[in-house]
C-alpha cells in the first residue's frame, strides 16, 4: 500500500494537484497509516514513502512495530521486484503479487507481530492479518487447483481458522467471510468453491443450531449459513419495510457472485406422533419490478418444495409447506432453501433474488 499510495499522490503532484481532501479508493487495511502517509506525502510528495511507514510504525505499533516493520518492507521489495519485472498491474496489483513463499514469509512475520502485541493493537493487527489473508485468496497463483494452488488455498484456511480462535461468534462471522470470498475465488480459480465448502463443514463448521420452542422449531434468519447475503437488517429501498434481520439467496450464477443457496440445522431428541410437520417462513419477494423468485426447500436433501414464493414483495407475509413423515429424524437434521431461478432469466445480479427473516417447523401432533 505504501507504494502505490506514494505513486498516486506523487501523479497528482506532477498535474498540479497538491490537496486532496477525499478521493476514491482509500484501501479498508491500514487506514491510520493511509491517513498518516497522506497528510506526509501531500506535503511532501518526494520523501521516503518506507522511512514514514518506519516511523509510523514505531510510533504505532509498540512491541509489535519491529515484525511490522519488516512487514511492509517485505510488502515494497516484492512490489517494486514485481514492477521490474515489467509486467502489468491487474486491479492495482502488479502479476504474481501473491507468490507462495513471499505470502507465508508475509504471514509468518504478521503472526510475529501478534504475539508481539498488547491490546488494543493485538486485535488491530488480528483484523489486518485476517485482509491480508483474503486478499490472498483473491489473487491465487494459478487459474486451476494444482497441487501448489491447492496447498496455498489450505494454508489461507487454516490461517483464517487460527485467527478466529475458540470464540464461536468469530469462528461463524469467520466462516461467513470465507464462503462469501469463496465464490470469488471460484471465478478465478475454478474449483476452489467446492473445495472450500467441504473444508468449512469438515474442520471449521460450527453450525448455529435452531432453537426449541412449544411445539416445534424455530429458525431465525441468523441461523441461516451460507446465504448470498445477510444476516443484516433489511427495511427496502424505495419503498419502507419494517425493519427485519435477514438473510437472502440469489440467482445461480450471478455476477455479483452471491451463494444461490442457505442451510439451517438443528437437533430434535424425539419425532412427536408420526413427524409430520409444516415449515413455516416469513420473507419477501425480490423488491424489483422481474418476475416472482422460485425457491427449492429441502428436509435433510429430500425436495418438498419447488415454485413461485407466495411471499410479496416490498413487505413480510408468510408462505407454509408440508413436511411429510420419514423426513425428519431423531438426531441432527438439515433445511435448504435454493434459489430455483432459471439463470438465463435474468438480466441483472440483483433480479428475482428471495428474502427470509424468519422460519419454523412446527409439528402436527405436537
Amino acid at each position: 500500500m505504501p507504494d502505490f499510495l506514494a505513486g498516486r499522490i506523487r501523479h497528482h503532484a506532477k498535474k498540479g494537484l497538491r490537496g486532496v481532501m477525499f478521493t476514491f479508493g482509500n484501501p479498508d487495511n491500514f487506514k491510520l497509516l493511509c491517513e498518516y502517509l497522506s497528510n506526509a506525502l501531500m506535503w511532501e510528495p518526494d520523501q521516503d514513502v518506507m522511512q514514514l511507514t518506519r516511523q509510523f510504525a514505531r510510533a504505532h505499533f509498540g512491541k509489535a512495530s519491529e515484525p511490522m516493520i519488516r512487514y511492509f518492507e517485505l510488502a515494497h521489495e516484492r512490489y517494486q521486484s514485481t514492477l521490474k519485472e515489467g509486467k502489468k498491474p491487474q486491479n492495482r496489483y502488479p502479476e504474481d503479487f501473491y507468490t507462495n513463499d513471499f505470502s507465508q514469509t508475509a504471514l509468518k512475520t504478521l503472526w510475529d507481530a501478534i504475539n508481539a502485541a498488547d491490546n488494543p493493537v493485538k486485535a488491530e493487527l488480528s483484523k489486518e492479518t485476517r485482509m491480508f489473508i483474503l486478499d490472498w485468496m483473491k489473487h491465487p497463483i494459478s487459474k486451476e487447483l494444482t497441487p501448489e494452488s491447492t496447498k496455498a488455498l489450505l494454508a489461507q484456511l487454516q490461517g483464517l481458522f487460527d485467527l478466529a480462535g475458540d470464540d464461536e461468534k468469530m469462528r461463524v462471522s469467520t466462516m461467513r467471510e470465507i464462503h462469501r470470498v469463496a465464490f470469488q475465488i471460484d471465478s478465478v480459480q475454478k474449483g476452489a468453491l467446492p473445495l472450500i465448502e467441504k473444508w468449512l463443514r469438515e474442520k471449521f463448521f460450527p453450525e448455529p443450531s435452531g432453537e426449541l420452542i412449544p411445539g416445534g422449531i424455530h429458525l431465525p434468519s441468523r441461523l441461516w449459513m451460507f446465504d448470498g447475503w445477510g444476516p443484516k437488517v433489511y427495511q427496502g429501498h424505495e419503498h419502507a419495510v419494517p425493519p427485519r434481520v435477514v438473510v437472502a439467496v440469489y440467482v445461480e450464477g450471478n455476477s455479483a457472485k452471491r451463494s444461490h443457496h442457505m442451510e439451517a440445522h438443528f437437533s430434535l431428541d424425539k419425532l412427536p406422533g408420526d413427524g409430520s410437520a409444516k415449515f413455516e417462513i416469513e420473507g419477501a419477494d425480490c423488491d424489483h419490478d422481474v418476475d416472482t423468485s422460485e425457491i427449492r426447500i429441502e428436509i435433510n436433501g429430500t425436495p418438498i418444495f419447488e415454485g413461485q414464493v407466495l411471499t410479496v414483495k416490498h413487505n413480510w407475509s408468510r408462505q407454509t409447506f408440508q413436511i411429510k413423515p420419514g423426513l425428519l429424524k431423531v438426531g441432527k437434521n438439515k433445511v435448504e432453501i435454493i434459489n430455483a431461478c432459471d439463470p438465463n432469466s435474468i438480466k441483472n445480479w440483483y433480479e428475482r433474488w428471495f428474502m427470509l427473516s424468519d422460519a419454523k417447523i412446527l409439528f402436527t401432533d405436537a
